[in-house]
C-alpha cells in the first residue's frame, strides 16, 4: 500500500513543488491540467465514471494516512491557486478559477470536516458499487477488456473494506446504519447475479476463470462486511453536519451563497404553490397505474414513447437545441443494481465519442402495478430533456476541468428543471395521472431539502422531520420516514436548489434579453448547458454576452 510520504512525493510529477516556481508558467491553465492529473489519479472511480479509462482497474487507497495525505495534497494545490495571479485568468479561466477553487475546498471539507469516510459506512459501498457498475454498462469498451479491469478492481475490494472496518471504529451514527445494511445487501446480490450475468458472454478460459475467482470472494467480502455493520460497528455520534458545514458545503460544493433560512423560505412558498397545483389534479397520482402499467416490456416501450413525445415538443417549442442524433435506448435493469431510480448510462465528458447511451429503468417498479406514473415523470427528468441532455453537453464543454466538475446544482439541478418546465410548457396536458406524478416528485424533493436542512442545523430529528415530509408532500408514513432518513444521510442530492437556481436565473436572463419569449428560452437554455457551469457561476457570464 502506498505510504503518506510515496503519495505526496508522487504529487511532484504532476504538480510544482513548495521549492519551485510556485506559478506555473503556463499560469492557470497549466496549474488547473496539473490538478485534474492529481484529482483524477487519486480517485481512479471518479475518473472511470468522468471518461477517463487509464484508472479502471483500481480503487483509490483509502487508508487514514492515505486520505491524510490526500487532504494534505489538496491544500497544496489551494495554495498553488492562490499564488497564480487573478488577472492571469481571462476567457473561461474567469470562471474556472472560481470552479476550481470551490471544488479543492468541497473536497477538505469532505475530507477533513465532514469525514465520512470514517463516520458512514456507505462511503465505501458507493466506492465499489459505483466502480463496478460503470465497467458492467460501459459498453463502448470491449466485454473482455472490461472485464480484466474489472477483475482487478475486485480484488481489492478486500482492502478497502478492511480499512473500512479501521475507519469507522469511531462510531457511526445509527441512522447511517440501517440504509448502509440495505446497500450491502443489495450489492452482495448485484455482485453475484447481476454483474456474473453481464459477463457471461466471455469465453471460458483463464481470465474468465480469474474473474469468477475474484468476484466470488468480493461478494464474500461484502456479506462479511455487512455483518461486522450488523454486529461489530460501534454505534454513536450525531448525525448533523451543523450549520457551518451545512453552509461551507452549500457554498463550495453547489455554488450556493443564500442562508440556511433564506433557503427554507424559498422552500416553503415552493411548497404552498406546489401543493396547490397538486390539489387542482386530483391531489394523487395513485390512480396513475396504467401510465405505465404492465410486463416490463410494455413498460420500457411506453418509456420511449414518453421520450419521443416529449423529443418532439422540444423541438418544436424551441425548448433547447440537442447537439446530437442519438437518442438513449430503453432497458430493464434489476432492483440489485446500484441506483434505485431510472437514470441514464453512457460515454462520460472525458470520452471521445457520443454512443451508445441507456436509459434503465427498474425491473420491478417498472413492471408493477403501483407508481408507475412516478416512473414516467423520472423518465422525464432522466431522459428528455433532462438528465440525457445534459450529458450530451458535458462531452462538449468548453474546458477539461468543466466535464469533470459539474456540481449537482447543475446535473441534478437541469434535470429537474427541465422537467418542470417542459411539464409548464404543456407536455402531458392530457395525462393528469403523469401531471400528477411529476407534481408529486417535485414536492417531495422539495419537502425532502427542507428536512434536510433544518435536521442538520437545528435539533430537529429524524421522527419529526418524517412528521414534517409526510405533512408537506402528502406522503405515507413510510415514505416520509424513508426520506427523512435519505436527507439525514445524504442531504441535498435531488438538485432541487439547482433547479430554483435555474429558473430564476432564466427569469432575469428573459427580462434582460431583447428576443421573443421563445427564443430568449432557447438561447438561455443553450447558453448555460454549453456554459457547464453551475448556475451561480454561469449568471454573471449569460448576462454579460446578452446584446
Amino acid at each position: 500500500m502506498t505510504s503518506p510520504l510515496a503519495f505526496l512525493l508522487s504529487m511532484a510529477l504532476v504538480a510544482p513543488t513548495p521549492l519551485q516556481d510556485p506559478e506555473p508558467k503556463g499560469g492557470f491553465d497549466e496549474l488547473a491540467d496539473g490538478f485534474l492529473a492529481f484529482h483524477l489519479y487519486f480517485n481512479p472511480v471518479r475518473a472511470s465514471l468522468a471518461g477517463e479509462r487509464d484508472y479502471d482497474s483500481r480503487l483509490p487507497d483509502v487508508s487514514r494516512a492515505a486520505l491524510r495525505a490526500r487532504a494534505e495534497a489538496y491544500q497544496l494545490w489551494l495554495d498553488r491557486l492562490g499564488s497564480v495571479d487573478p488577472a492571469r485568468s481571462v476567457g473561461d479561466a474567469r470562471e474556472d478559477r472560481v470552479l476550481l477553487e470551490r471544488a479543492i475546498r468541497a473536497e477538505l471539507l469532505d475530507l477533513v470536516e465532514v469525514r465520512r469516510w470514517e463516520r458512514d459506512p456507505a462511503f465505501y459501498l458507493d466506492l465499489i458499487a459505483s466502480g463496478v457498475a460503470i465497467l458492467v454498462e460501459d459498453t463502448g469498451i470491449p466485454l473482455r477488456n472490461r472485464m480484466n479491469a474489472l477483475t482487478s478492481r475486485l480484488r481489492q475490494v478486500s482492502t478497502v473494506l478492511a480499512e473500512a472496518r479501521t475507519n469507522l471504529r469511531g462510531g457511526v451514527p445509527e441512522v447511517f446504519v440501517d440504509p448502509s445494511l440495505r446497500g450491502a445487501t443489495r450489492l452482495e446480490a448485484f455482485l453475484s447475479t447481476d454483474v456474473s450475468r453481464a459477463f457471461a458472454a466471455v469465453p471460458p478460459g483463464p481470465g474468465r476463470d480469474d474473474f469468477t475467482r475474484a468476484l466470488s470472494r468480493a461478494a464474500a467480502e461484502v456479506a462479511e462486511y455487512s455483518n461486522f455493520l450488523a454486529r461489530e460497528v460501534p454505534r454513536g455520534g450525531d448525525f448533523r453536519l451543523g450549520p457551518d458545514r451545512l453552509g461551507w458545503l452549500l457554498r463550495y460544493r453547489e455554488h450556493i451563497d443564500e442562508s440556511a433560512a433564506e433557503i427554507v423560505a424559498l422552500i416553503d412558498a415552493e411548497i404552498v404553490e406546489e401543493r396547490a397545483r397538486l390539489e387542482s389534479l386530483g391531489g394523487s397520482s395513485d390512480a396513475a397505474a396504467g401510465t405505465l402499467s404492465g410486463e416490463a416490456g410494455r413498460a420500457t416501450a411506453a418509456a420511449r414513447d414518453l421520450m419521443t413525445a416529449a423529443r418532439g415538443l422540444v423541438f418544436r417549442s424551441l425548448f433547447v437545441t440537442i447537439p446530437s442524433d442519438e437518442q438513449p435506448r430503453v432497458a430493464t435493469r434489476s432492483p440489485l443494481f446500484a441506483w434505485e431510480e431510472p437514470d441514464v448510462w453512457g460515454p462520460g465528458p472525458l470520452q471521445p465519442y457520443d454512443g451508445p447511451s441507456t436509459l434503465y429503468l427498474i425491473e420491478d417498479i417498472a413492471s408493477g402495478p403501483a407508481n408507475t406514473a412516478q416512473v414516467g415523470a423520472a423518465v422525464l427528468e432522466a431522459g428528455f430533456p433532462g438528465r440525457f441532455v445534459e450529458r450530451l453537453y458535458a462531452r462538449r464543454a468548453p474546458t477539461r476541468l468543466r466535464k469533470v466538475v459539474r456540481p449537482a446544482t447543475l446535473r441534478a439541478g437541469w434535470s429537474s428543471y427541465a422537467a418542470a418546465q417542459l411539464v409548464e410548457s404543456g407536455f402531458g396536458s392530457e395525462d393528469l395521472a403523469l401531471l400528477a406524478a411529476h407534481t408529486q416528485r417535485r414536492l417531495l424533493a422539495l419537502a425532502e431539502t427542507r428536512a434536510a436542512i433544518r435536521m442538520h442545523t437545528t435539533t430537529l430529528g429524524v421522527e419529526d422531520a418524517a412528521a414534517e415530509v409526510m405533512r408537506d408532500a402528502g406522503v405515507s408514513a413510510s415514505e416520509g420516514r424513508s426520506s427523512a432518513v435519505r436527507a439525514a444521510h445524504r442531504p441535498l442530492e435531488d438538485g432541487i436548489l439547482g433547479s430554483l437556481q435555474i429558473r430564476a436565473l432564466r427569469e432575469d436572463f428573459l427580462a434582460a434579453s431583447e428576443d421573443d419569449e421563445a427564443r430568449a428560452q432557447r438561447h438561455f437554455h443553450d447558453a448555460l448547458l454549453a456554459s457547464g457551469l453551475p448556475p451561480a457561476l454561469a449568471r454573471s457570464l449569460l448576462l454579460r454576452e446578452l446584446p
